[in-house]
């Protein structure tokens, strides 16, 4: 690189400030309209001057759970109360002296107006403070259209207005307001009519609570999806599902609060139609909220069962591996469990020789010795059960007792008919 041709870079440089106009000594912002669009700039993006925007502070309502101004989403299962804990924040805001302490429940055709009206009763609601928008059965020609839900969000808006702008409102059935009873809006309409609830809630600084129906179990890949959704949206989302370490009992945990400090997790009970509270704080495990499956709980116990019948079978020495397998068939034990059972218990087939059976066998390495007076004392507990051939009644006993247990889960719809053990055991042979 010569010398030359660095000083003309440097006086093109020069050249280039030069030109440049000089810094504004003035704020850059000096437009007085407190918005403006930008020229020729998308219409959805707006810029607002912070000079002429007053500081605001976050009003909470339902002991620090309901922000007002703001969107809240609460989600949940179906059968998980989410109506229920709706009614008792309706009724604890009515229960206020203030001009503006008043809700708005929207709710479906499917809750009659007198089942609510009790159920306000119940929580002890000013029923002057509360009032009821009811979204009807659809009729056939019904608009269905993105205007309609801008309708529904404006007739939603006449109803706080005529309430003297109340302080909370509920939207109770949240799939049905977003498309119909009839059938399942998809989610672009969901989210479409959350935007909308969202501009409302900042419009009136009112407290819009959004009751979410999960389309499957909390902690399981679709809800953690949808949750992700509705983050998107609301600054406050909270997830309401049963402890499936206590039945009856539900939790209200924090996913997502922009507008204040992260809740710890709540529990309640439902006594005498209302919503108890528990006094102390809830500590979550990992099978509060993702419980073992019923599939799982089934093939464990099969496996359990499956691990008691090899040791009886294993009991009185080695067993080629194509006869256990026989009497196991015939016992209604699958080879698949069989052999999980075997891992569980350190088992695995073994050869003599190179061209002799594979044997099944404890293995005293694995499964730990047991001396002589052990093995005395066990089989004077066993009695003369196993002598003259009556261990074998012994196996089929056990596996009798299989079989009943797993006919008994099959009857009640605990375990898939296809895994595990067979259904009919005499179907194997």
């Amino acid at each position: 690189m010569s010398r030359r041709w660095k000083k003309s870079q440097a006086k093109a440089q020069v050249q280039v400030r030069e030109q440049l106009p000089p810094a504004p000594q003035t704020p850059r912002w000096t437009l007085p309209d407190d918005a403006f669009a930008l020229h020729d700039g998308s219409e959805q993006v707006g810029l607002s001057i912070l000079k002429h925007l007053e500081p605001a502070q976050v009003e909470w309502l339902a002991e620090a759970r309901l922000p007002r101004g703001a969107l809240c989403i609460v989600a949940g299962e179906t059968g998980t109360c989410k109506s229920l804990l709706a009614v008792e924040w309706a009724a604890g805001t009515s229960q206020g002296t203030g001009a503006a302490d008043a809700a708005l429940l929207a709710h479906a055709v499917d809750m009659p107006a007198p089942l609510l009206r009790a159920r306000l009763d119940a929580a002890g609601a000013n029923v002057e403070r509360v009032a009821v928008a009811t979204l009807g059965w659809p009729r056939p020609g019904d608009d269905v259209s993105l205007d309609e839900l801008d309708r529904r969000v404006a007739t939603l808006a006449a109803g706080m207005q005529d309430g003297r702008a109340c302080k909370l409102l509920v939207i109770d059935n949240l799939e049905a307001w977003a498309g119909g009873l009839d059938a399942s809006p998809c989610r672009a309409r969901i989210h479409y009519f959350l935007v909308k609830l969202a501009e409302l809630a900042v419009r009136t600084k009112t407290a819009i609570v959004a009751l979410a129906r999960l389309n499957g179990p909390a902690g399981g890949r679709v809800a953690t999806r949808e949750l992700a959704e509705f983050s998107a949206i609301a600054p406050v989302v909270w997830l309401l599902a049963k402890d499936a370490e206590e039945p009856g009992r539900r939790l209200l945990l924090s996913v997502k609060n922009s507008l204040g400090p992260q809740e710890s997790p709540a529990a309640f009970r439902i006594e005498a139609g209302r919503v108890a509270w528990a006094p102390e704080g809830v500590e979550l495990s990992d099978t509060m909220l993702a419980p073992p499956s019923a599939r799982s709980v089934a093939e464990r116990q099969d496996r359990e069962c499956a691990a008691e019948w090899l040791i009886s079978a294993l009991s009185d020495g080695s067993v080629e591996s194509a006869e256990l397998f026989r009497q196991a068939r015939t016992c209604g034990i699958s080879a698949k469990t069989l052999r999980r059972a075997g891992k569980d218990l350190g088992l695995k087939p073994t050869k003599s020789k190179f061209d002799g059976p594979w044997v099944w066998g404890s293995r005293k390495s694995e499964c730990g010795s047991r001396n002589e007076g052990e093995r005395a004392a066990e089989q004077g507990a066993a009695g003369d059960a196993c002598e003259g051939g009556q261990l074998v009644a012994g196996k089929l006993e056990v596996g009798e007792r299989v079989a009943r247990e797993r006919e008994r889960r099959l009857e009640l719809g605990e375990v898939d008919e296809t895994h595990g053990f067979s259904a009919c055991p005499v179907a194997m042979r």
